[in-house]
């Protein structure tokens, strides 16, 4: 196979569609066009050009196409099984709907969007359905440790259908992390209770933006109401008092000792990253995903950078923010 010469350069445009394959490829995950613009991270680029920098990437032997969908060179077999999974898809949006009705069914409970894969149209066979879960300010661990029971009595513990890992309340929903990952998770999220609190999380989260300037707010088409609404209200009126209030502080604290008891092999450090445990918030990511993920993509990005001499990195020193091809050899 001949070898990219040193005639050809890159636009960022198409830096930016290398860019967030190689992020996307970490699961193993092809994207469509409107997948593509909508992820890349480079301003002012009009959608009906963008097609342009997909064929001239295709015409480099950069990346290729099948059924609509773009991947690295050599990755065609993850069309396949993202193919596949169409079907899953659907079936786990309608058990995120039915077990939304009953998330939102729990006191304080305002608003509930789908993360991770299924955001993003994926579902594997032994995947699980992630929510992120907004709550009234002050009662945060009181519907948090329901939610807990409720898996542990009924679900018999599974995560399948039912994986809560980050909760905030409504008056924090500015994350504070930000990078790659987070951006990512941010401008996927699926809102499937309260579509207002969703609008209103995504104006807390402009930042993200940054990475994602064409990405576009998810309509609530899946949004769903509370299967128990009365019984959530009746609920809510029990604990809206100062003993609400030393209930929600109790349920923190056994929590955070719990944590640290269970995980007391980790580091300070490594505590602080898996975990979040105030008020506001809480996060529980034990093996933490997010550093795994963005370390994976930076190695990929590295060896793409090594095999085809690409400089892929941002150079505030070119003016033009073109990004050469340097020539490499054929193998």
């Amino acid at each position: 196979m001949q070898g990219v010469t040193h005639e050809n350069i890159l636009a960022p445009e198409e830096k930016s569609i290398l860019n967030t394959l190689l992020y996307f490829d970490v699961f193993d995950h092809p994207l469509s066009h409107e997948e593509l613009y909508q992820t890349c991270s480079v301003n002012g680029t009009a959608e009906k050009d963008f097609g342009f920098y997909l064929d001239h990437l295709q015409k480099l032997g950069l990346i290729g196409e099948a059924s609509g969908l773009f991947f690295l060179e050599g990755k065609q077999d993850n069309v396949t099984e993202r193919m596949r999974e169409r079907t899953r898809v659907k079936k786990y949006y309608r058990m995120a709907r039915f077990m939304t009705r009953i998330i939102a069914s729990f006191p304080f409970v305002r608003g509930v969007f789908v993360s991770g894969s299924l955001s993003k149209m994926r579902a594997a066979k032994d995947g699980d359905i992630d929510y992120f879960v907004v709550t009234k300010p002050g009662r945060l661990w009181i519907s948090r440790t329901m939610l807990m029971i409720f898996k542990k009595l009924f679900l018999f513990n599974s995560y399948k259908y039912f994986c809560l890992n980050y909760f905030v309340d409504d008056h924090s929903l500015h994350i504070e992390s930000r990078d790659l990952y987070i951006a990512t998770e941010i401008i996927t999220l699926v809102p499937l209770y309260n579509s207002e609190i969703y609008h209103n999380f995504m104006e807390a989260n402009q930042w993200a933006k940054r990475f994602y300037p064409y990405a576009p707010r998810r309509a609530s088409t899946y949004c769903v109401k509370p299967l128990f609404g009365f019984l959530k209200r009746v609920m809510e009126k029990v604990f809206d008092n100062d003993s609400g209030n030393k209930l929600d502080d109790f349920l923190m604290k056994k929590t955070l000792n719990y944590r640290q008891r269970k995980f007391s092999w980790l580091s300070t450090e490594q505590f602080e990253k898996a975990f979040i445990t105030r008020k506001n918030a809480s996060k529980h990511h034990p093996e933490d995903f997010r550093d795994k993920v963005l370390k994976k993509f930076r190695e990929k990005q590295k060896w793409f950078e090594q095999k085809h001499k690409i400089h892929l990195h941002y150079d505030k020193k070119n003016k033009n923010h073109f990004y050469d091809v340097k020539k490499s050899t054929s193998r």
